[in-house]
């Protein structure tokens, strides 16, 4: 009987092996393995750097610590503040949002600058009472940095930057009485005595300034730090507020 004969029309077939034979070698495997390591090394960075770039949104919450400035407002304690924000990220450099932001309470405690004895001249006097200032800020901001890529292929990235914003800034404070200790214009002794504060509440516009950075820990998840300088203008002195806070934040 005529013995077929055979055609060896694939290369791998060269050396009398077959296919499912060379492949089912250890060997062979290992190399293979290797190949694929190699290649998963290569792309696995820029497709993962692709994946951030679309993360456009970004929500924060950020605690921190409310700390009156400026000559005019030694009366006003530090307290502790909130905000909330929401930001679009145009890339990892520019960013700008909305926010929302409280200072929770203020207590009047210090010196007081007020015509307490009403000769058109003001009085400086020590001041304490249940009387307290809260602060209501809503505005837009632009938040513009520089950007390092960190962690495991540089899929991580850390952004420091400065911010810009401006808004409506909601003053309020609540009626009370402030017990006093000094002397005004008039030569009046006040220690002991008490002066009433009606209760107010008034709109200002303000700006703020500052700087900060954030890092991404993992995935959609971002910390970090920053301070701002916040001013909002009215007929008595501007009022003014450094405020430091943490940063927690989610980016989708």
């Amino acid at each position: 009987m005529p013995v077929p004969s055979r055609h060896y029309s694939n290369i791998m077939e060269w050396d009398g092996i077959d296919e499912r034979t060379r492949y089912n070698n250890p060997e062979m495997k290992v190399k293979l393995f290797a190949v694929g390591v190699f290649v998963i090394g290569i792309l696995a960075p820029p497709l993962a750097r692709a994946t951030l770039e679309k993360k456009h949104w970004e929500i924060n919450l950020s605690p921190g610590y409310s700390l009156p400035g400026g000559n005019s407002n030694k009366l006003e304690n530090n307290c502790f503040a909130l905000g909330l924000s929401g930001e679009y990220m145009w890339s990892k450099k520019l960013s700008a949002g909305l926010e929302l932001g409280e200072d929770f309470r203020h207590n009047f405690d210090g010196p007081l600058v007020a015509d307490v004895d009403h000769d058109g001249i003001r009085d400086t006097l020590l001041a304490q009472g249940n009387v307290a200032a809260k602060i209501y800020r809503a505005g837009a901001f632009l938040k513009w940095g520089s950007v390092t890529d960190w962690g495991v292929w540089n899929t991580r990235w850390a952004r420091k930057f400065l911010i810009f914003g401006a808004g409506l800034y909601h003053y309020e404070v609540n009626s009370g009485e402030l017990n006093l200790v000094g002397t005004s214009s008039t030569g009046i002794n006040w220690d002991g005595r008490t002066f009433p504060v009606p209760g107010e509440s008034h709109n200002h516009f303000g700006i703020n300034v500052g700087a900060g950075m954030e890092i991404e820990v993992w995935g959609h998840g971002l910390v970090g730090f920053e301070v701002r300088y916040h001013r909002f203008f009215r007929s008595a002195p501007d009022a003014e507020y450094w405020i430091p806070s943490l940063k927690f934040g989610y980016s989708f």
